[in-house]
């Protein structure tokens, strides 16, 4: 099977202290629409709920997001719906579908960060569990549109219909994973698709997560043909030069690293070169980064390629021109691929 290859920029939405906070929600929508102007596929909204952070709301934002967009997809990258009553999370997103044509899809995580026990009192064994309890009811409604449900996750649920239905007859349901064998087996299990869910992840340790999904998807029974897995890459910046892309990227890697620190107390990587080298990251010259993509391509086999659009230590009209000679080298020349 030959899938054209999608590319979507993702946002968690950073949050300065004293920024206007509406002014940055207007920012997101013009992002949105300069990613679509380029011709990236999709555009997702993170889910996260720490202070640092603006995006709390991903069915909000993507609501937002289908007015200022007519074309390209909208995605939750990811939303954790272990806090969510799957009841209310298919109202939301059947409503965003609605709003934006038929355009959206989701992508389920599991990891909810550290402010999700203090919130929601959701303790670090629960967030598993309670995000494959959500989703399987949250499945059982797209699939059905009402349900029967006595499992104690929330009230019982009698047959009830729910309205509005999505746009779409199925919306596309991708599961983010990387940290143990079972956050692959799940999707494979469900015939669902599987996005690396760590962008700071080793080229070994994405390419091993996705050869056990492909396992776990060959040992029940499915096609191998019918596999599509997403790839999330630690940065992207192309610019006329390695010398340049290194150049400029390098304030946008030590902010990467400081919130990341600051939000999970670790540093994922505190060396540039070692992020450049061992990472799937795409930093240099136009010729550089399309050869790394393809050799990730090559390993990886995947469909679709995401990245943060969020790039503090960026300024604007660098961050704006890295991206348009990302669309102009990477995107464009992208034929169809085969599915591994």
């Amino acid at each position: 099977m030959s899938t054209q290859h999608r590319f979507m920029l993702m946002s968690l939405i950073p949050h300065e202290p004293d920024a206007d906070v509406s002014q940055r929600y207007r920012q997101l929508g013009d992002t949105a629409a300069f990613a679509e102007s380029l011709g990236f596929d999709g555009f997702g909204v993170g889910e996260r709920h720490e202070p640092t952070y603006l995006s709390s709301s991903p069915a909000v934002l993507l609501g937002y997001l289908a007015a200022r967009t007519s074309t390209i997809r909208l995605f939750t990258a990811a939303t954790t719906i272990a806090m969510h009553d799957p009841v209310r999370a298919y109202e939301d997103y059947a409503t965003v579908d609605q709003l934006s044509g038929g355009r959206l899809e989701l992508i389920i995580g599991t990891g909810l960060g550290p402010t999700s026990a203090k919130v929601f009192g959701i303790s670090a064994e629960q967030q598993t569990p309670l995000t494959v309890a959500s989703y399987e009811l949250l499945r059982d409604l797209w699939h059905n549109r009402s349900a029967t449900y006595d499992g104690g996750l929330r009230p019982a649920l009698d047959g009830v219909e729910l309205s509005p239905p999505p746009r779409q007859p199925r919306i596309p349901v991708w599961h983010a994973g990387l940290s143990s064998r079972e956050s692959a087996a799940r999707p494979a299990a469900w015939g669902e698709r599987l996005v690396s869910g760590n962008l700071f992840a080793t080229i070994d340790a994405v390419a091993q997560h996705l050869a056990t999904y492909r396992e776990e998807w060959a040992a029940n029974g499915r096609d191998a043909a019918e596999v599509q897995v997403g790839v999330g890459v630690a940065g992207v910046h192309v610019a006329a030069s390695s010398q340049d892309a290194r150049r400029q990227f390098r304030p946008a890697f030590d902010c990467q690293m400081q919130q990341f620190g600051q939000v999970f107390g670790r540093l994922p990587y505190d060396d540039f070169e070692s992020y450049l080298a061992t990472s799937t990251a795409l930093v240099g010259s136009p010729a550089e980064v399309r050869e790394k993509f393809e050799q990730l391509q090559g390993r990886f086999g995947h469909t679709l390629t995401y990245h943060h659009a969020d790039s503090p230590g960026l300024d604007p009209a660098t961050w704006r021109a890295g991206k348009e000679l990302f669309a102009e080298h990477v995107i464009a020349p992208v034929p169809e691929v085969a599915s591994a």
